[in-house]
């Protein structure tokens, strides 16, 4: 039987070894040799439920998975606080503005990021670490140094359901003490009386209802008749109004030739108007000339006026010789023949 040869067994041994390194590099690279950023986060209240590999999400997306859970007490004033580890998946989480995926925490709680415990599973009652953003002045941090930077726990979650059922025995005395109330005061004899005079306030609306009703169905008949009555007087005044609208059409025609005459005659007579007050301005102009004469004759200072009076007084003093010529030939008729007597 031949031996086996050393040489090949190490070639051997030496692949096999370069191949399981090679599968730690390829399907464990991720989880032994990339890093992970961690936070803490101070809870108060009880955890009960929440397990190491419990997730963390962010708005229901997976973003990371508890370390540790440990536990810090104060001996000095009794109480105690549970810093839980969280460690995040830095494929899971992209920064806008940058991939230091370190500085997560550091950047968004200025924004109000915080951590509460909700419920995974109703079965098996374990809990979960949901990541928000909450009011900034309702979340704050414990200023506790554990080396990572921290995520303040925020109200509600689990805890504050937890608060919620803790007061359910005092809401359900407060309850029951109302119902007693309003046991002795359905108990009580006024209350029976009120109850008669809700009975009795009842029947009077139910009758006042059904007059009302009865006085709708008449007031509705009215109603119907008083309609139909109106629509048969609008197809009547339809009637009337399709037979006198040729008539009306006619006179429609009638009065637009008549207001067509009146305008052309209402021009002519404007145009008569015009010439009438053209011609009576000319004779107004010939009046004030002729009165401007007249003015000029009859004035005291006028040529005219002192010749007629130089005429009139010739005319006197010729009278005034006749009349003495006159009385002379009467008492002298001879004066004719013989002349005036000489003195």
């Amino acid at each position: 039987m031949s031996q086996p040869n050393p040489r090949t067994t190490g070639l051997f041994v030496l692949g096999a070894i370069l191949l399981v390194v090679a599968g730690l590099v390829a399907f464990g690279s991720r989880s032994y040799f990339e890093h992970r950023p961690r936070a803490v986060t101070f809870f108060h209240g009880s955890v009960a439920g929440l397990v190491v590999g419990a997730p963390v999400t962010f708005r229901g997306v997976g973003v990371g998975s508890v370390l540790k859970i440990l536990l810090q007490t104060n001996s000095t004033n009794g109480t105690a606080q549970i810093p839980v580890i969280m460690e995040f998946d830095p494929q899971r989480v992209t920064m806008i503005g940058g991939s230091d995926t370190a500085k997560f925490t550091e950047r968004t709680k200025i924004n109000g990021l915080g951590a509460t415990l909700v419920m995974q599973s109703l079965i098996t009652g374990q809990l979960a670490i949901e990541l928000d953003y909450h009011d900034p002045t309702k979340v704050s941090s414990t200023g506790i140094d554990l080396g990572l930077p921290e995520i303040p726990e925020a109200e509600g979650g689990i805890n504050a359901m937890k608060n919620t059922l803790s007061n359910l025995p005092e809401l359900a005395n407060s309850a029951a003490s109302a119902l007693r109330s309003v046991n002795e005061l359905v108990s009580a004899p006024e209350s029976h009386e009120i109850l008669e005079n809700l009975e009795k306030a009842s029947k009077a609306a139910a009758e006042t209802v059904a007059s009302v009703q009865a006085d709708a169905g008449r007031i509705a008949s009215e109603s119907r008749a008083t309609a139909e009555a109106a629509h048969r007087a609008t197809e009547h005044a339809d009637a009337l109004i399709s037979a006198l609208q040729p008539q009306l059409a006619a006179t429609l025609t009638a009065a637009e030739r008549l207001l067509a005459a009146t305008d052309q005659r209402t021009a002519q007579i404007a145009g008569d108007v015009h010439t009438t007050l053209l011609a009576a301005d000319r004779t107004l102009a010939e009046l004030q000339a002729t009165l401007g004469d007249i003015h000029a004759v009859i004035s005291p200072r006028s040529t005219m006026i002192q010749d007629a009076q130089s005429l009139l007084h010739n005319l006197a003093a010729a009278s005034g010789s006749l009349r003495s010529f006159a009385d002379q030939v009467d008492r002298n008729p001879n004066a004719l023949v013989m002349g005036r007597s000489s003195r």
